[in-house]
């Protein structure tokens, strides 16, 4: 499997959602342009992926607020495989795994092309 980028984030009550380790990889990430073409979705910024994924989990101070993507009756998460929406796009699958104080996500390489779920 070919991993697109992983991120590992603390998800102590202290410093809650501080990035500890991030990295993109390049090649992998021109290998999926190829493959999509113009259905290809760029990896967003760190601070946007981490803000959409702590939203995601729930792990934000403000939780406790209606977020209608995430909180919809009709929606259904499949944990650890979960979608992000960073506003412009919705990248699918992200792989979020906690353990301990670390959450540690992947995003990997979708070789097939996927249609709207």
């Amino acid at each position: 499997m070919s991993l697109r980028s992983i991120c590992v984030l603390s998800i102590s009550k202290e410093d809650c959602g501080k990035v500890l380790h991030y990295r993109t990889f390049p090649t992998v990430e021109k290998r999926c342009k190829i493959l999509h073409g113009d259905k290809y979705i760029p990896i967003p910024s760190p601070q946007v992926f981490v803000k959409s994924l702590l939203v995601k989990l729930s792990l934000t101070p403000d939780a406790k607020q209606f977020v209608e993507r995430r909180d919809k009756c009709c929606g259904t998460m499949q944990l650890p495989v979960i979608e992000i929406h960073t506003g412009k796009h919705e990248i699918w699958p992200v792989v979020a795994v906690a353990q301990n104080s670390f959450l540690v996500c992947c995003l990997p390489l979708v070789e097939n092309v996927i249609e709207k779920r």
